[in-house]
C-alpha cells in the first residue's frame, strides 16, 4: 500500500480530502499536499494483471501514468468514466490509442444507475 494517489507523473498535488467519496485533487490553493505516482513509475518492474480505477475524475491522469503498463502488460482494466460527461468517450479512446487489443464493455452500478464502468477485456491472441 502506497500513500499516495494516482496521476500521470510523480508530483506533488494538492487534494480536498475528508470531504469523503467527493475528496478530489484541486487546483485550489486550499486543501491538503499529497504525493501523486504514476503506476509506470510506482510498480517499477511489477506486472499487475488487474487495474480497478474509481478515483474522482482523476481517472485519465492515471491512465496517463499507467501507459508502459497497459500497453506492455495489458491487464485487466475496470475504470469509472461517470465523474465527468466527456469520460464516457474520452477514457475508452485514450485506452484504445494506449492499446488496440482490448475488448471494451460498460456496466451500471447503483441504486440511481448513475455509477458506469467500464472494462478493458485483453483480446485473446489469435492461433
Amino acid at each position: 500500500i502506497f500513500p499516495c494517489g494516482l496521476w500521470s507523473e510523480d508530483k506533488v498535488l494538492r487534494f480536498n480530502s475528508g470531504i469523503g467519496s467527493c475528496s478530489n485533487v484541486t487546483s485550489s490553493e486550499s486543501g491538503d499536499y499529497i504525493m501523486g505516482v504514476s503506476i509506470d513509475t510506482a510498480l517499477l518492474s511489477s506486472k499487475p494483471n488487474f487495474i480497478k480505477m474509481d478515483i474522482e475524475g482523476s481517472e485519465i491522469d492515471a491512465i496517463l501514468g499507467a501507459r508502459k503498463t497497459i500497453r506492455d502488460r495489458s491487464p485487466i482494466l475496470a475504470i469509472a468514466i461517470y465523474h465527468k460527461p466527456d469520460d464516457l468517450w474520452n477514457i475508452p479512446l485514450l485506452i484504445n490509442e494506449i492499446n488496440p487489443n482490448y475488448d471494451m464493455h460498460i456496466r451500471v452500478y447503483g441504486s440511481f444507475l448513475q455509477e458506469l464502468v467500464l472494462y478493458c477485456i485483453p483480446k485473446h491472441k489469435k492461433k
